[in-house]
């Protein structure tokens, strides 16, 4: 027989009842605003799962990889307003499956006036792929990088 009570399945604590007001997530980014205390979901009807997310340091951009493998650049200026999409790139190599983890997927830096992102590849290849991004609407590949730098045992950096 169904259970009309949902209960969770997986993670710490299985089989455990979920905290009051649990809810399925829709999709999208969730924020916590910590002036009010209250939750936003934004760009929910964009995509559901995200793989990965990770901050510029140079731009008020967040790059969110998704369960699809796309790569979005998300404004981060005003994020009471929302969170809009200002960039995509499809089947980003950022965003592949990696069989080893890798605490790093995206850099984001300024040079001589131009903003350049470099993606490290999501494979075993550790390829970088250095693109100008000073026009997000259109990524201009500059170089890439064969990383075969990695030590043997501890691996890149």
């Amino acid at each position: 027989s169904l259970q009309s009570e949902t209960k969770i399945s997986v993670g710490p604590g299985v089989g455990r009842r979920p905290r009051p007001g649990y809810a399925i997530s829709k999709g999208g980014i969730r924020a916590y605003n910590a002036d009010t205390g209250q939750w936003r979901t934004y760009n929910e009807h964009l995509f559901g799962a995200v793989q990965w997310f990770e901050q510029s340091r140079v731009r008020e951009l967040l790059f969110v990889c998704t369960g699809s493998y796309k790569l979005l650049a998300l404004n981060i200026s005003d994020p009471d307003s929302g969170l809009p999409v200002v960039s995509e790139m499809s089947d980003s190599v950022a965003c592949r499956r990696n069989p080893l983890f890798r605490d790093y997927h995206v850099v984001d830096f300024k040079q001589q006036g131009h903003y350049y992102t470099a993606l490290v590849d999501g494979s075993v290849r550790n390829e970088i792929y250095v693109y100008d991004t000073s026009k997000l609407s259109s990524w201009r590949q500059v170089a890439k990088v064969d990383a075969d730098w990695e030590h043997g045992w501890y691996g890149m950096g």
